[in-house]
Formats: C-alpha cells, structure tokens, sequence
C-alpha cells in the first residue's frame, strides 16, 4: 500500500506534477485537434474529458511501476492502454471524430514525443 508523504505519489508535489503533466497533454492534444480540424468547442471537450480518464492513470502508473520495470516497455505499455482507451472515448462521438483510432493514435504519438522535447529543455539538454 503506498502511504501518504514525502515518499509518496501523494503528496502535494506529485499533484502539483499530475496537473501540469494534464495541462501539458490537453494543450498538444488540442493543438493537433485544432491543426488536423477539429476546432469545435464541443471536440476539445471531449478531448478535455478523455484526458481527464487517462492522463492522469497513466502518469501515476509510470511512477509508481516505474522503477520495477523496463521503462521503454513499461511507455509502450501505458501509451498502447491509453489510446485505446481515448479511442472508446472518441468513437461515442463520431461526428466530431470520424476516425477516432487514428486521432488518438495521433494525437498521442504528438503529444509524447512534443512532450518529451519540452522535457529536454526543461532539463536543459536541447
């Protein structure tokens, strides 16, 4: 059982983390929609809402799954499970998503890899 604390994925950093990670995601994910066409209030809500189910699950799996694992199956592993899961979120939705398993396939693939260059130079790599 994981405790409350600083050792913890439940302390106040860590959710400070989980909502910039989201805010991070939601805002590539909506640049993609707005760049592929999807300009729709109502398709960046939904967008807000997959992201709301998914993000931060898969954040908090990678931290705390993180150091018992091989991280790049333990990514693959996570980022398969979410955009399967954005997929059942987009496909209740086809009007605003005609291909919903390309778009979250897409826009996930966006955001990870824009989210990990942001990462670089946060760092101070790039």
């Amino acid at each position: 059982m994981l405790e409350r604390g600083k050792g913890s994925v439940f302390n106040t950093g860590s959710i400070i983390a989980l909502i910039i990670c989201f805010a991070v995601t939601y805002i590539l994910e909506a640049v993609f929609a707005f760049l592929t066409g999807k300009r729709s209030k109502k398709a960046m809500f939904i967008i807000f809402l997959a992201n709301i189910i998914t993000n931060p699950a898969a954040n908090l799996v990678y931290w705390t799954a993180g150091s018992y694992f091989n991280k790049i199956i333990l990514v693959l592993l996570i980022e398969t499970g979410v955009v399967v899961s954005e997929w059942g979120c987009y496909v209740n939705f086809k009007h605003e998503f005609i291909h919903p398993a390309r778009f979250s396939l897409g826009t996930n693939i966006f955001s990870y890899f824009a989210g990990s260059i942001i990462l670089l130079f946060i760092k101070g790599v790039l």
